[in-house]
């Protein structure tokens, strides 16, 4: 167990633990394909796995400034944090389909051992990233999860997403944009154009 105490009196209890740790394929991939920049050597594999931590919790840059520092771990720039984390999106999308495809054979198999057909029972919803106010929409972003119901595991089949967010300005026509919706359509309305969407998948 590891106590590191850091200059703004922030204290850190570390308790390393052993556990089994199975490296699929994608995972590897994901790990080890760390792009190389134009200028100076390709980027080390610990800041661009710490990015992770960025996307699965509330951190955020400075808190993982502040953990790097406290391990006396070269800080990265907030702007190259910033840059990591927009490139990881791409890669765990990537798992995240692999993922899903592995639980719509996982439901395929559990109905053929109860002797079902390929019928699935689902159930789907859709979330925002800011809650809609009377006269005002905040929302600029929604996702809608499609979960099986026949193993009660609550398992992930499929999802979309609609994306009103594009930094360009005025016309989007770059090709690597995010943006997947439409600004002149409310982003309330997505609900049930993303649930057709993903039962007509």
């Amino acid at each position: 167990m590891w106590l590191l105490q850091s200059a703004w009196d922030y204290v850190f209890l570390f308790k390393p633990t052993v556990r089994n740790v199975i490296l699929t394929p994608e995972l590897l991939k994901f790990i080890l394909n760390v792009k190389k920049k134009s200028r100076g050597p390709a980027a080390g594999y610990l800041h661009e796995a710490m990015t992770l931590a960025i996307l699965k919790t509330k951190m955020g840059g400075t808190d993982l400034q502040m953990a790097l520092a406290c391990l006396n771990i070269k800080v990265p720039s907030l702007q190259l944090i910033s840059t990591n984390v927009n490139k990881q999106c791409d890669k765990m999308i990537e798992l995240n389909e692999a993922a899903m495809v592995k639980n719509q054979q996982f439901v395929q198999e559990f109905n053929q051992c109860i002797g079902k057909d390929n019928e699935v029972d689902v159930e789907t919803d859709t979330a925002y990233n800011n809650r809609n106010q009377v006269g005002y929409e905040a929302g600029t972003q929604s996702f809608c999860p499609l979960i099986e119901k026949n193993t009660g595991l609550n398992l992930l089949m499929t999802m979309s997403t609609a994306n009103k967010l594009c930094n360009k300005k005025n016309e989007c026509c770059h090709t690597e944009c995010k943006k997947t919706y439409s600004s002149e359509e409310t982003i309330s309305s997505s609900e049930g154009k993303l649930a057709e969407k993903i039962y007509n998948k």
